[in-house]
């Protein structure tokens, strides 16, 4: 499996609107900081899994965020203890008018 290789900031999904699974990405950095915020009209709602790999095919849930607030919603995961080398991030829920989920990722090395 090829991945991109994970530089100090890389978007996992952009925009999603639908359910699904984003890029995997080649992590170097052991320190990860991971960032799902949404946006849309009034009432708004999502699941985003971050997920990781030791092969890139075979991925296991490292946490879950739940996204909710008034046209607009974040939230943080700052993971230090994973040295799995692929993650993604999967949208597994989402509501609300023009509701659209992004998610980041940044990291160092220890």
């Amino acid at each position: 499996m090829t991945a991109p290789i994970a530089g100090v900031m890389e978007t996992l999904n952009a925009g999603q609107t639908v359910t699904g699974s984003g890029t995997v990405f080649q992590a170097r950095p052991l320190n990860r900081a991971f960032e799902a915020w949404m946006n849309g009209t009034g009432a708004l709602s999502a699941t985003v899994l971050i997920e990781a790999s030791n092969d890139g095919i075979n991925f296991g849930t490292r946490s879950t965020l739940n996204l909710s607030g008034n046209n607009y919603a974040s939230q943080l995961f700052n993971d230090t203890l994973a040295p799995f080398p692929f993650v993604r991030a999967t949208v597994t829920a989402i509501s609300g008018t023009g509701a659209a989920v992004t998610v980041t990722m940044g990291g160092s090395n220890p």
